[in-house]
């Protein structure tokens, strides 16, 4: 299986469509009855490159298939033991239904967490419902209270899933909260 890395300022127009319908088909918006899956959009970008966003996708016969596994992952600076440091950020990571249990997602975290063994970035900081999977990969729940300074509510938890999970597991932060910095 090969896992494939999609710059995501220059998403293909079929790229975006089938990241987003597969984004959409796995959290479809609870509040917009009637939403229809919209294209990812590209993002600009002009920071370190080894930071720069992008998505990881596994596709389906090769070149040119369906995209049917996606995971995006971008450098994000965080305040936490009383320093700065930039992390892979891990987000929708997602497989199609009808594939799960093949190993797709397994093979795109992987690649995140091969960033961070090459020195790209310090560790893996994200929010998950499923955090024995991650564990399986060298994962640990994070007990920090995580916090976002720049929100309208810089004190309210920044992240809506019931687990924080760090990569490598061995990755500290010192005891008080970790922030987030921002949206992104």
């Amino acid at each position: 299986m090969r896992v494939e890395c999609l710059e995501v300022g220059n998403l293909d127009p079929r790229d975006a469509r089938e990241i987003g319908e597969l984004v959409f088909a796995t959290w479809p918006p609870k509040d917009e009855p009637g939403a229809q899956p919209k294209p990812m959009a590209n993002q600009s970008y002009d920071g370190p490159a080894k930071w720069r966003p992008r998505r990881l996708v596994v596709r389906l016969g090769g070149a040119g298939g369906r995209i049917v596994a996606q995971a995006h992952v971008w450098g994000r600076e965080i305040e936490a033991g009383g320093r700065r440091r930039v992390i892979a950020a891990l987000g929708q990571g997602c497989t199609s239904p009808e594939f799960r249990g093949r190993g797709f997602g397994r093979a795109l975290v992987r690649r995140v967490f091969d960033l961070v063994d090459a020195g790209d970035f310090e560790a893996s900081l994200f929010q998950t419902c499923v955090p024995g999977f991650y564990e399986k990969l060298g994962c640990r729940e994070v007990k920090n209270r995580v916090v976002n300074s720049l929100d309208q509510d810089p004190e309210a938890r920044a992240f809506w899933d019931p687990w924080v999970i760090v990569y490598p597991a061995r990755a500290e932060f010192g005891a008080g909260a970790i922030d987030l910095r921002g949206p992104e």
